[in-house]
C-alpha cells in the first residue's frame, strides 16, 4: 500500500478492538533515543478531542500501557488497546503520531518506521514502511476514521510534522482531519503488506497490488514500536 492509501475495515461495525503496532530503527550514531507514541482524536471540521499517550493512560475507550523509554529488545515496546465500540460518537478520526522527544534529534536519525493494522485476533491486515527521513521531529503516521455505515478505515499518512510533544503537533494534525482520504491518496515513499490468514472480509483500494505477507519473527536489529491493541 502507497502513503496516502486506505484499508477499509468492512468488518468494523461488528469488532470490539482493533490493533496497531508502530516500530522503527535508530541509527545507532544517534545514542539514546526517546520517541513517544501518542493517538490524537478529532471530532469533524478538526476539532481536537483530547489524547491517549505515556501520560493519560486510559480515556474515550483507548488504552495506553505506559512509556518505555529505553527501546530496547525486539518486538512491541508500547501497547495501546482501543475498544471500537467505547470511541465517543463525536469522535471522527484517531491520529497516530509518533515524536522524537530527545532534543535535537529528528527522523533523518530514524529509519524503517513502520505502522501495521491487525484484527481482534492478532491476524495482521496490513503494514505501511516509511522509506525515508527528514529533519522533523514528529511522525503523523496513520490514522483511523469513520466512514459511511458505522465502518472504519485505516489510511497510511507517512506526513512528517514539527513537535517533540502531541501536543506541539496538534496545528498540523488539525490540518490532515481536514482534508478527505481521497486527497491523501498519492503516490508515496511507504509501502503496506497485506497480510494472509484472516477469515474476515477486509476491503482495500483496488489499485493496490497484494504482496505477500511479512516473514513472521523477522529480525528489526535495535528497533523499539508500539502496538496497539
Amino acid at each position: 500500500m502507497e502513503k496516502g492509501e486506505v484499508l477499509d475495515l468492512q468488518d468494523s461495525n461488528h469488532m470490539t478492538l482493533v490493533r496497531a503496532g508502530l516500530g522503527w530503527d535508530v541509527d545507532p550514531k544517534a545514542g539514546d533515543v526517546d520517541l513517544d507514541v501518542s493517538v490524537v482524536l478529532f471530532a469533524q471540521g478538526g476539532k481536537e478531542i483530547g489524547a491517549v499517550f505515556f501520560g493519560n493512560l486510559a480515556e474515550f475507550g483507548v488504552e495506553h500501557s505506559g512509556d518505555n523509554l529505553t527501546g530496547e529488545g525486539a518486538g512491541d515496546d508500547e501497547v495501546i488497546t482501543v475498544s471500537l465500540d467505547q470511541i465517543p460518537a463525536d469522535c471522527d478520526q484517531l491520529v497516530f503520531v509518533v515524536n522524537i522527544y530527545s532534543k535535537g534529534t529528528t527522523f533523518d536519525r530514524v529509519s524503517n518506521a513502520f505502522c501495521r493494522i491487525m484484527d481482534q485476533e492478532g491476524s495482521e491486515l496490513a503494514r505501511y514502511v516509511l522509506r525515508d527521513g527528514l529533519g522533523e521531529s514528529g511522525l503523523a503516521i496513520a490514522r483511523l476514521f469513520r466512514e459511511p455505515g458505522g465502518r472504519w478505515g485505516f489510511q497510511a499518512l507517512g506526513v512528517f510534522c514539527k513537535g517533540r510533544t502531541w501536543k506541539d503537533s496538534v496545528p498540523e494534525l488539525r490540518a490532515i482531519c481536514q482534508k478527505s482520504a481521497r486527497e491523501f491518496q498519492l503516490r508515496g515513499q511507504g509501502t503496506t503488506t497485506f497480510s494472509s490468514g484472516s477469515t474476515r472480509d477486509y476491503a482495500r483500494s483496488p489499485s493496490v497490488p497484494v504482496a505477500p505477507p511479512p516473514v513472521a519473527g523477522s529480525p528489526r536489529g535495535g528497533s523499539r514500536g508500539c502496538a496497539l491493541q
